[in-house]
């Protein structure tokens, strides 16, 4: 009997984050763009052009692990939502919560099949009245994330 030993796979995944503060303008979805890498298998984030994107690269079409943090600045005012989409349609995943006195953390994930070329992006919402910032902070920054589970 032979034992083959196979080379683990590298499934596609990343993780990107913010290092500059977004601003959210009220009443409207932002779709929080990523400038930092803290990891990119498979050529998934550019941090230059559609910087808000995670894309199933060729041969990643899978069941993929989504997630995503965002730190709202503080205000009291309104509610604060944040969602998942894939390819700038429908809302694969959401959250809504109300305002809280200080600054204010959500977070999101969701299990979901993409196909190659597939993107996902998150996107934050406010209602203040007024302008409010997406923030960054060491301990709780601004991040998103994708990994996939399996093959599709």
């Amino acid at each position: 009997m032979t034992l083959t030993i196979y080379p683990p796979r590298r499934h596609p995944r990343a993780r990107v984050r913010n290092t500059v503060a977004q601003t959210t303008v009220t009443g409207n979805f932002l779709s929080v763009e990523f400038d930092d890498e803290r990891y990119d298998v498979g050529g998934c984030h550019d941090t230059s052009t559609d910087s808000d994107r995670l894309t199933v690269p060729p041969g990643g079409a899978g069941l993929y692990m989504i997630g995503g943090h965002i730190r709202f600045a503080s205000n009291t005012t309104g509610f604060r939502i944040i969602r998942l989409r894939q390819n700038g349609g429908d809302a694969i995943a959401g959250q809504t919560a109300p305002a809280i006195n200080g600054a204010m953390s959500m977070s999101i994930s969701t299990a979901y099949e993409l196909a190659v070329a597939d993107f996902v992006t998150i996107e934050a919402f406010q209602n203040t009245g007024g302008d409010l910032d997406v923030l960054v902070s060491t301990a709780q920054s601004t991040e998103f994330w994708f990994h996939r589970l399996s093959d599709a």
